[in-house]
């Protein structure tokens, strides 16, 4: 029992296979001929016939049999053209689609249009149409089987994806373009090579096949071709910023970078910045040599008594530089303010003292006036300390800064 549930099952596969892979039953309607000879057109519909065998999913009705039907039924086939009429050709002809188009010569260039029309619904199932440059031996060569891989939709193709994209991409030494890209009619049943290259980048060369009509991507992540840098100099020990990469101290063995061109900053105090841009190339070691200049002390000290700071800087030192400025110029301000606070308050005494020795014929308001005058007073002597503390305080910074590059 369970033997021939087996058998049937098998047998119900078998018919649901056979079902599936049942070919469309097609014509070939003769092509029209704009600007080619009758002979060569009907040379190359010669051609196309053989070439549609090779597609099993479709079975082409013999011209012969094509031919007898139509007569049997007195159908007229010269003049027809128009989709009704192919139509009904296929009607008599009991198959499910037509085939037909045109070839064309315009100037240098042969035009192939072909169509495909479902009998049943009377409507356009698949077009394609292709413009091959040259002599007619590439339509009969290349064009037809393109055209038809179109139309039948087995064209292959492959979408070529890198990281980062802007490669360029050649198939057999022959350029098509920059990634992303989709390549169209390559070599189906056969291994072939595409090359991938980008500046800055390893190259690739990769192997692929297709079947025909097999759409693939792929994404090929690009290595970044690297060299080595070695700086080594006097004084030893200097900072050394590669481009916003890193930043190390001398002496650098063989620091792994990407290839280009990079700035280069060596530094150290007492000693004057070098500066230089370094080209690194794939697979080499870049050596840099350095030999710092020593800055002048006299100068720096001339620098920081002009302001706190600009000593430390003009060493190199741009940190410890910008804190003495900063502390210089904030007391500064507290100087130039107390200053100023301290005038006016001096020019409001004055005024209140002056009106009070001149107030000889009103003695009811000498003590109010007095009162005012020493609260005036004491303001006076506040901003005054408030001033002398920030005068202070700038010639102490002032005093650091010139001993600290003196040091």
């Amino acid at each position: 029992m369970r033997i021939k549930t087996f058998q049937t099952l098998g047998i119900l596969l078998i018919n649901v296979f056979l079902f599936a892979a049942t070919p469309v039953n097609i014509a070939l309607w003769d092509f029209e001929e704009f600007g080619i000879s009758l002979l060569d057109s009907r040379a190359l519909s010669n051609r196309l016939r053989t070439l549609i065998i090779e597609y099993p999913q479709y079975q082409l009705l013999e011209r012969n049999k094509m031919d007898e039907i139509l007569k049997e039924q007195g159908f007229q086939q010269s003049g027809c053209v128009s989709d009704a009429c192919i139509v009904e050709a296929g009607q008599l002809l009991g198959v499910q689609q037509m085939l037909f188009g045109s070839f064309g010569h315009i100037g240098s260039t042969y035009t192939v249009d072909m169509r495909i029309i479902d009998v049943k619904t009377g409507k356009v199932f698949s077009t394609s149409k292709n413009d091959l440059s040259g002599p007619i031996d590439n339509v009969l060569k290349n064009g037809l089987k393109t055209s038809l891989d179109k139309l039948f939709n087995m064209e292959s193709s492959i979408n070529v994806n890198t990281i980062p994209p802007g490669a360029d991409i050649s198939v057999g030494n022959i350029s098509k373009g920059v990634t992303p890209i989709k390549l169209y009619n390559l070599l189906t049943g056969s291994p072939f090579e595409i090359s991938i290259y980008k500046e800055g980048y390893r190259e690739l060369v990769k192997t692929l096949q297709l079947r025909r009509g097999e759409n693939l991507s792929v994404t090929y992540p690009l290595e970044r071709l690297k060299g080595k840098l070695t700086v080594n100099g006097i004084p030893p020990k200097a900072t050394v910023e590669i481009g916003s990469i890193a930043t190390e101290h001398t002496p650098v063995n063989e620091f792994p970078l990407e290839t280009g061109e990079y700035p280069i900053i060596i530094n150290k105090p007492g000693y004057k910045e070098f500066y230089r841009n370094t080209l690194i190339t794939a697979d080499n070691l870049t050596t840099l040599d350095y030999k710092l200049e020593q800055l002048s002390l006299g100068k720096a000290l001339l620098y920081s008594g002009l302001f706190p700071g600009m000593g430390q800087i003009y060493q190199g030192d741009k940190i410890k530089g910008l804190i003495f400025a900063a502390a210089g110029l904030v007391t500064e301000l507290f100087v130039v303010g107390s200053q100023i606070m301290y005038v006016n308050n001096k020019n409001d005494w004055i005024e209140k003292r002056e009106a009070y020795n001149q107030n000889l014929t009103q003695p009811e308001k000498w003590p109010q006036q007095l009162k005012e005058l020493n609260e005036s007073f004491d303001r006076l002597k506040t901003v005054e300390d408030i001033r002398n503390g920030s005068l202070g305080a700038f010639g102490l910074i002032w005093t650091i800064n010139i001993i600290e590059v003196a040091l």
